[in-house]
């Protein structure tokens, strides 16, 4: 069943208010008043909800809730990718295919072999094309949570906010010889709340950068043997991450 976000405003007693999307319901999955929708709050709880009024020029839709339940799609583990900028259009395949794999927030920043820089005013608009991105596809995969995707960050600035502010921080480093990314997560001890994970634009970090991270406490993990490019090793990293500490199995439940 298609899911819908709204926001918590919408939400009254038992009673959800849809404002967006109301023509896709209408026209395109052909839905009418007495039918079955999904929704979400995009703060990790579904409804499923009735279509009880539909108002007269279509733009809003009545629903009464059925049930609530706990997302099922939603991992306990947030995972933040901290991805350099990568030139073209990549920058999107990795938000959305991050956004179905499961990440919980997107950190985009500058580094020193990054080939786009990007100057403020159309890093707004970059940005909020980005977050649309992930609108679409936690809608297309199920998500109960919504992405964010930030303002993009100096390389230093983006360091020392994941360090202060997540339990592991890792980064994807293709010369790395003795970690694995398996051996650095078995070695962790306790699931940790929350993981970050650092990615290198085309080019990779320079040796400089891969020294400030470990000097700030940053594990330095390998992929494995191949080469990955950067809008590859993000999915593989976030992916072997979520599975390590069993976050890809269903664990939604009915809430009262």
């Amino acid at each position: 069943m298609p899911k819908f976000f709204v926001t918590r405003e919408d939400i009254q007693g038992n009673y959800i208010l849809i404002r967006k999307d109301t023509h896709h319901i209408l026209h395109v999955l052909r839905k009418s008043k007495g039918d079955l929708l999904e929704l979400c709050d995009g703060k990790n709880t579904d409804y499923l909800c009735e279509i009880i009024e539909v108002s007269r020029n279509e733009d809003q839709l009545i629903c009464k809730i059925l049930k609530r339940m706990a997302s099922s799609a939603e991992a306990a583990l947030k995972v933040f990718l901290y991805q350099a900028l990568p030139k073209g259009d990549k920058m999107e395949l990795i938000l959305q295919k991050g956004t179905e794999i499961g990440v919980y927030g997107f950190i985009p920043f500058n580094s020193q072999r990054c080939i786009v820089h990007l100057d403020p005013k159309r890093s707004s608009q970059k940005v909020e094309r980005w977050n649309k991105i992930c609108v679409s596809g936690a809608k297309q995969s199920g998500r109960g949570n919504i992405p964010a995707v930030s303002d993009p960050m100096n390389f230093k600035d983006a360091v020392n906010k994941a360090v202060k502010e997540t339990d592991l921080v890792l980064v994807c480093y293709e010369n790395e010889q003795t970690v694995s990314l398996k051996t650095a997560l078995t070695g962790y001890g306790e699931k940790p709340s929350s993981v970050s994970i650092f990615i290198g634009p085309e080019g990779g970090f320079d040796t400089n950068e891969i020294d400030y991270l470990t000097a700030q406490g940053v594990r330095s993990v390998s992929l494995g043997p191949r080469i990955l490019r950067t809008e590859t090793a993000g999915m593989v990293a976030s992916a072997m991450v979520l599975y390590h500490f069993d976050e890809m199995e269903r664990k939604g439940s009915e809430l009262n």
